[in-house]
């Protein structure tokens, strides 16, 4: 059957639309027509289309030529549209009922008064004639055709006015609101302001609205009030209102390291501590800061120390004791001391903080000393006075608390001496702005002086020959010029307050220090902000320019304008004996010939003492051939981005023909013995912080570090010398420590004794534990041939295996302190018990079950037995699982990659003695293919492996290597 197509549909209401827009449009186009031509001067008699009269009234009628126009003046508006707007709209009523909008009405009308405008514009002569008709048709339509181009284009002239207009005003608006914020931010610091105000300021501080230069403008005013509350008792409650504005700022950019750094401190300072929430935010600064390399600042680890130890005093650990947080304070401090050297470091930190690290240390000297470089760490931290010294008062002044102003201390911070007073001294180290901090004899506790109204028996006593932090002889030192006292009424630079008298007097003290490309006169430009960041990088010991650029009065850079061996710069020196100056003799069209006078004095010094103990004046041995430094007005250079603050100098390899320049150390006639003598002449210099280069032998001989890019040439840097004032009376003892420093008595050596328990069943509190310890069982700690018996199982060398040890196991696997029996070493992970236990444990328990990793849950030695068994009695197995044991401290989850085919078996053999922990931390390594790594010495790679990929913040990798050359000569 076949279908039959249906009618097709005529669609009459389209055509019926279309017919009723033609007539209205041509409707327009006669009215339009008739309206002008009435309107004219013309002779109707002669040029009339169309003439409408009533008796002897006339209505209205049509000149051609008006016609001609008016017709061209709507195709030309009509095409506008069509081409240039691509559409063509009808008339309607505007969306949301916003009024009528015309459509093509509008483009006819302006065609057709475009197209008026343009005949009224033609010559006369054109318009007569019998081509006139065309040219006028032609007239209209580029005239209506322009017309609609012209309204369009002032349309949007005008639109981008207002808009203009509109922007200006809510720019003001922004300033008068960035205004409002600051002045509330101010209100809240220094007074403190209504909840509903602390509300606003904290919704606003958190939007993406607030400008970047206003947050960082009320960080800096919080930042500075908080450190002042937490140093000056008169201003404490500042701390806690400033806490608030921290949070925001953290929620605003969660990638601010500096951020979290300053809410961490805050929460540390809070009235009472809120140590858990420091520690977490201290936590987050420094892994934020380590993922944006600028590892010279020491203050991040430092402040979380002092986090730390507040923390252990409040938790009630007992001194000795080792606990994760010990391990915790303990890693930091030898961290810095590695970097930094934490003899510098207390030169310029808060006294009041580092006397509770020095506390700290003291209390725990025994345990400390265990560690490698634990020794060191406690040398560092005071002097020890020779028997029987006293000092005297030679004026009337103060013990006090602090090292601040007599008058900023309360009364109970400060004991007034008189004149002549004597007091017995056992320890003292120097601090900054001229004090000492001194233990005094008869428990008479621990005081800062002020040296100069003290007679001080040991700034005589010392050798002139010692080497100086100051990287200085005594004579130099002495010789320092004396420096004008820097008075400023407020802060000057970047958005500093800039009196112009202030302006005049740091423009006069950075021009005499050779930072002067800034203008003239008593105005904040351009180049003094670039001089202030500059010099600030340099006192900080930066590598590149990170300097906020204004100096705060009292402040660091203030300090250090004022002192006597402020940082000058200079251009670098040409030749000397034992070196000369590529870049100033030969390389005259380069620029990077400038730097500090710093590092200027360590190249002559260096070059004298190569000259001296090796070159000898032997013209067949090159000299020290010193290279690129830093630019005129140092800052970015693409050849070097380590050498913008002129800390920092390159130097060609010598060759052995007695010239210099190779492409690689690799290349014939590269004299390594020339080049080693150079690089233990710049060693030997007290400011030199390290050497960069790439030769494998001068490496293993400890005398560099490997460096992409170091293959042509090496690199050294120095650092910052110990700030000395003008008024400060220099001294011999200025930074350094004494051949008698603290040297506690060590605990006996773990590693060489046998600890021998008996385990007879083992109950834990009421609870039999699920492991029975058979009686007969014996504890041993770690012996010679325990060593070197799991080396020979594992292929590795006796000393590899005690580094590893030394380094990962922090001491016992057991904690000794315990009566017999004593247990293993454990700790208690709440966050993988979750995982193995999410549901009801969490719920009832948090405190042993988290959704994730809290260092607060800790509790520390026996404690963390008290949570693995409060957890066991959810569910045994994840609990023991939980759980890392012994000296490696591997987790009970890896028990079959420990070698055990139960948990249970691991926490048996764990009991058991420290061998079996061994085993459990080299089965580890083994099977997760670490073995390799250790018997090719590659540190780097078993750190990662062991600790994970942030393994370089604690330098795991570096101590092992200390600690395998200690014990391979030890082994030996």
């Amino acid at each position: 059957m076949t279908q039959t197509k249906p009618p097709k549909l005529i669609h009459w209401k389209l055509i019926i639309k279309f017919l009723v827009q033609f007539a209205i449009g041509l409707g327009l186009v006669i009215a339009f027509a008739s309206l002008v031509s009435f309107s004219s001067q013309f002779n109707i008699a002669d040029k009339v289309i169309w003439d409408v009269q009533i008796e002897n009234w006339r209505l209205f009628y049509i000149v051609p030529t008006y016609l001609n126009l008016t017709l061209a003046g709507t195709l030309g508006g009509l095409l506008y549209s069509m081409l240039c707007d691509q559409t063509l709209e009808f008339p309607s009523w505007g969306k949301n009922g916003e009024g009528l909008e015309p459509g093509f009405f509008l483009d006819i009308f302006v065609g057709i008064a475009g197209a008026l405008i343009a005949y009224l514009a033609l010559p006369e002569p054109l318009k007569q004639g019998t081509e006139a008709g065309v040219m006028i048709f032609v007239t209209g339509l580029v005239g209506g055709y322009g017309g609609k181009y012209v309204l369009d284009a002032a349309s949007q002239r005008l639109i981008k006015r207002i808009e203009q207009v509109d922007l200006k005003k809510e720019k003001l608006e922004q300033i008068r609101k960035s205004e409002n914020l600051q002045q509330l931010a101010n209100r809240q610091i220094y007074q403190g302001i209504t909840p509903e105000e602390l509300s606003y300021l904290q919704t606003q501080l958190q939007t993406i609205s607030v400008d970047t230069n206003l947050k960082e403008r009320i960080f800096q005013a919080a930042k500075d009030a908080r450190r002042l509350g937490s140093r000056v008792k008169a201003y404490e409650d500042r701390v806690n209102r400033v806490a608030p504005i921290l949070e925001s700022l953290v929620k605003s950019d969660r990638n601010n390291a500096p951020y979290h750094l300053q809410l961490a401190c805050a929460y540390r300072d809070y009235l009472p501590p809120r140590l858990d929430e420091a520690i977490a935010q201290f936590n987050e600064a420094i892994e934020l800061r380590n993922t944006q390399p600028n590892e010279n600042d020491w203050h991040y680890e430092l402040d979380r120390v002092v986090a730390l130890i507040h923390k252990a005093n409040e938790t009630g650990h007992s001194n000795q004791e080792n606990t994760p947080l010990s391990d915790d304070i303990l890693a930091d401090l030898l961290t810095l001391d590695n970097s930094h050297s934490l003899s510098r470091i207390f030169l310029e930190f808060d006294p009041k903080r580092k006397t509770l690290i020095k506390e700290w240390l003291e209390k725990n000297q025994t345990w400390i000393q265990q560690h490698s470089g634990g020794a060191n760490l406690l040398k560092q931290a005071w002097t020890i006075a020779p028997s029987n010294t006293i000092i005297k008062a030679v004026n009337r002044t103060y013990l006090k608390k602090y090292p601040i102003q007599s008058s900023a201390l309360a009364s109970d911070e400060i004991v007034e001496v008189t004149v002549g007073k004597t007091y017995p001294v056992l320890k003292y180290v120097n601090t900054t702005d001229g004090h000492y901090q001194v233990q005094l004899d008869h428990n008479a506790g621990i005081w800062y002086i002020w040296a100069k109204h003290w007679e001080l028996p040991w700034e005589t006593a010392l050798s002139g020959s010692q080497k100086q932090i100051s990287g200085m002889t005594d004579s130099q030192s002495r010789n320092l010029p004396k420096v004008p006292a820097l008075s400023l009424r407020g802060s000057v630079g970047s958005q500093g307050t800039n009196h112009a008298d202030d302006v005049a007097k740091v423009k006069q003290r950075l021009k005499e220090l050779g930072f002067d490309w800034f203008k003239p006169g008593s105005a904040v430009d351009p180049g003094l902000i670039q001089a202030i960041k500059l010099f600030q990088s340099i006192i900080d010991g930066k590598s590149q320019v990170k300097g906020d650029g204004r100096i705060d009065v009292g402040g660091k850079t203030h300090q250090w304008l004022q002192a006597a061996n402020a940082p000058r710069w200079i251009t670098m020196p040409a030749e000397g004996k034992g070196y000369f100056n590529r870049e100033v003799k030969i390389e005259t069209w380069d620029n990077h010939d400038y730097g500090t006078n710093w590092l200027s004095d360590t190249i002559i010094a260096a070059g004298q003492y190569y000259e001296d103990n090796y070159r000898k004046g032997n013209p067949k041995i090159s000299p020290i051939p010193i290279n690129d430094v830093s630019h005129p007005q140092g800052g970015d250079t693409r050849d070097h981005s380590g050498h913008e603050c002129g800390n920092a100098c390159d130097v060609s390899l010598p060759r052995t023909d007695g010239g210099h320049i190779l492409n690689s150390w690799r290349d014939g006639g590269y004299d390594r013995n020339a080049t080693k003598a150079m690089i233990e002449a710049f060693r030997k210099q007290p400011l030199v912080t390290r050497v960069l280069f790439n030769d494998t032998q001068l490496i293993n001989q400890g005398l560099c570090q490997r460096a992409g890019g170091h293959d042509n040439h090496f690199h050294f840097e120095v650092g910052v010398p110990t700030r000395i004032d003008s008024s400060q009376e220099i001294s011999s003892t200025d930074g350094t420590f004494r051949d008698n420093t603290l040297s506690p008595e060590p605990m006996n050596n773990i590693s060489t004794q046998e600890f021998k328990y008996t385990y007879p069943p083992v109950f834990y509190g009421s609870r039999q534990f699920i492991v029975t310890i058979p009686n007969g069982y014996e504890q041993k700690a770690l012996s010679a041939d325990d060593y070197a018996k799991a080396a020979a199982e594992f292929g590795l060398e006796v000393a590899v295996v005690r580094a590893v040890v030394e380094v990962e196991a922090s001491g016992s696997g057991f904690l000794l302190k315990e009566p017999t029996p004593a247990r293993p070493k454990i700790l208690f992970e709440a966050h993988h018990f979750y995982r193995l236990t999410p549901e009801p444990v969490s719920k009832s328990r948090p405190d042993l079950a988290s959704r994730r990793w809290n260092r607060s849950l800790y509790k520390g030695g026996s404690g963390e037995w008290q949570r693995l068994l409060d957890a066991m009695t959810f569910d045994p197995i994840p609990a023991l699982q939980s759980a890392s044991w012994g000296l490696g401290q591997v987790m009970g989850f890896n028990y079959k990659v420990a070698g055990c085919s139960t948990v249970e078996q691991m926490v048996v053999e764990a009991h058991q003695g420290e061998y079996q922990q061994l085993r459990h931390m080299l089965n580890f390594c083994k099977n997760n293919n670490l073995i390799p790594a250790l018997q090719n010495k590659d540190w780097a790679k078993f750190a990662r492996g062991y600790n994970g990929p942030s393994y370089s913040a604690n330098k795991y990798d570096i101590k092992l290597a200390s600690s395998y050359q200690s014990w391979k000569q030890k082994v030996a």
